[in-house]
């Protein structure tokens, strides 16, 4: 049809549970030489222990959270974990794109929107958008009759980068590599359907400013 495509593959290399349970539980049973040895499997194995742990541990569950508290402000030992399992963890998808013959412009995951999270609620705060509710910050939605947009709690922000590059597009912060990301004519987002409530969320949310 004329486009050009832009191929980009949003990594979910961000997160409590993705990433703040798995230091929980590395922390707590894991071991650096099994891991470098047979990082995915290793990894994995952690990640269903510490899920599984925490039917019996909910306190575990906060342990994450402060792990990802931690990696957000930019901890350097939770960011030393998080670069390590997130660069193993390309390793093997990379293994696998090239089998299927799969390339991708940009592997720019949730993480890359980590430094823009301020400014993007900024741009919220300032088109009054934003809303407390039960001690958290939400954006309302009830006029289109959907849940709230969580934005942020009291320790941890909620936003991810399907709004925040449209806010931040707006307002033309990023780099000058991911300023061509602004200007699209269609957006494709495959998503499984258990996402799609969520998206259709952060889609009103960008649109709304």
């Amino acid at each position: 049809m004329g486009y050009n495509t832009i191929k980009i593959n949003h990594l979910g290399d961000w997160g409590k549970r993705q990433f703040g349970l798995l230091m929980v539980a590395y922390k707590k049973w894991g071991n650096k030489e099994a891991v470098e040895a047979n990082p995915i499997d290793e990894l994995l194995q952690l990640y269903v222990r510490i899920n599984a742990e925490i039917e019996n541990d909910p306190a575990l569950d906060d342990e994450g959270r402060l792990w990802f508290k931690k990696l957000e402000d930019g901890d350097p030992e939770a960011t030393e974990l998080w670069q390590w399992f997130r660069d193993e963890s390309l390793v093997e998808f990379n293994r696998i794109y090239e089998l299927l013959g799969v390339e991708f412009d940009s592997l720019n995951g949730e993480a890359f929107y980590n430094d823009k999270m301020d400014e993007a609620v900024k741009i919220l705060e300032n088109k009054g958008l934003l809303k407390e509710s039960k001690g958290a910050s939400i954006v309302d939605l009830d006029d289109v009759n959907l849940p709230p947009a969580m934005i942020k709690n009291q320790t941890v922000l909620h936003f991810t980068s399907p709004v925040i590059l449209p806010l931040l597009c707006t307002v033309r912060v990023l780099t000058i590599s991911s300023e061509r990301l602004c200007r699209w004519s269609r957006t494709i987002k495959p998503l499984p359907s258990a996402q799609r409530l969520s998206l259709r969320r952060w889609d009103l949310t960008g649109a709304m400013t």
